[in-house]
């Protein structure tokens, strides 16, 4: 194998990691929606922005199909086919999607220094916020019995925290970017 493709393999498995790991920390339910808040999502908006679209949904497809497959890799020490079956899980399909739009929008220079700030923040806030909770809240549409605007509009009680993790997450790459670990 050569030294690129492990460097690659290395970055996407320590990216899948990191995913876990933020699984471990417990969902807050929210009583009143039955998809609670998580911190996974950072990890999954994380995977595109560092990455690119090609190895970032490489990262959330593996983090998924280790779900699928029945490890307790979700938020919950959850996994299993029964996760891709309820109210929660057009938002684990919606990951896929998200790290590969903020993945080619790395890929596309919109994440560079050279972008204003709001441009950079706005490449990882719509695929990782907007976009997210609109996929999201046709699971919670079709399982939660409801007229799909009102879920999305439930979904707006996410919106304050993912807004903070996608400005966590632009604050890391560039940490991240000037240290040239995923490179």
């Amino acid at each position: 194998m050569n030294n690129k493709r492990s460097k690659d393999l290395t970055s996407i498995a320590i990216m899948i990691a990191i995913i876990i790991v933020l699984g471990l920390f417990p969902p807050i339910p929210l009583g009143f929606l039955p998809v609670p808040i998580v911190l996974q999502n950072l990890g999954i908006m994380l995977s595109g922005s560092l990455l690119g679209a090609k190895k970032g949904s490489a990262v959330v497809a593996g983090f998924l199909i280790l779900a699928a497959i029945g490890f307790p890799v979700l938020t919950g020490g959850n996994g299993g086919l029964q996760a891709f079956y309820g109210p929660s899980s057009t938002y684990l399909f919606a990951y896929l999607m998200t790290a590969f739009l903020i993945g080619l929008a790395r890929d596309r220079q919109l994440l560079s220094q050279d972008r204003p700030l709001f441009v950079q923040y706005l490449a990882i806030w719509i695929p990782g916020v907007l976009l997210t909770n609109l996929v999201g809240a046709i699971g919670m549409s079709h399982f939660g019995n409801m007229p799909y605007l009102t879920a999305a509009a439930s979904t707006l009680v996410f919106y304050l925290g993912d807004s903070i993790k996608a400005f966590l997450v632009l604050i890391l790459v560039k940490r991240l970017d000037k240290l040239a670990i995923f490179k």
